[in-house]
This record gives structure tokens, sequence and C-alpha cells, in this order.
């Protein structure tokens, strides 16, 4: 009985990996970004030609003792070059930590 809830505890730390982290993959964090500009067009903090916008990349960046992800957005119809793009930073567990037209 011992040896069975032994592999039981083996099996289930690799099936579920690093505890509590929720990694998110890449295309995952993307659509959570997306959705994060439709917040930002619905709260009219945008304009409305960011309703399709392009990605240009989608990284990770270290932020202090924080690794977070980083989808970064163009928008070439947007007259003004300081805001033709868009960062959205995104936690290793998928939550907005916000965004803005510097990357920093």
């Amino acid at each position: 009985m011992k040896k069975i809830f032994i592999a039981i505890a083996l099996i289930s730390s690799i099936i579920y990996g690093h505890g509590g982290h929720n990694h998110k993959s890449k295309s995952a964090i993307q659509q959570i970004a997306k959705k994060k500009i439709e917040r930002l067009i619905e709260s009219r903090k945008i304009e409305k030609s960011w309703s399709n916008p392009y990605i240009s990349n989608t990284k990770k960046k270290q932020f202090g003792k924080h690794l977070e992800w980083v989808v970064i957005f163009e928008n070439s119809y947007i007259k003004d070059k300081t805001k033709q793009v868009i960062y959205v930073f995104i936690g290793e567990d998928g939550k907005v930590k916000g965004a803005n037209y510097t990357g920093k």
C-alpha cells in the first residue's frame, strides 16, 4: 500500500510540474493580450482602429525578480507615431500587468 501511495505521489508531481505555477503558452498569452486591447477600445482609452492589431512580437522579459510576457502590437493607421505601438505586459500566470506605449 505504501508503494502505491509513493507511486501516485511521483506521478502527480510529474504531471503537475512546479506546484502552483500556471505557465501559459505563447498563443494563449497573445489571446489574453488581444482581449486587453478590446477592453482598452471599449473603455475608449485607445482608438477603434486597434480592433484588429498586428502582433509584431511576443517575448518574455525580466522585470526585477519577475519574468513577464510582453506582447507588442503595431498599428500604422495611427497618425501619432508615439502611439503606433502598444506593449501589453502579462505575468506567467496569465494576468495582465499593464499596457503602455513605451514598453517600460
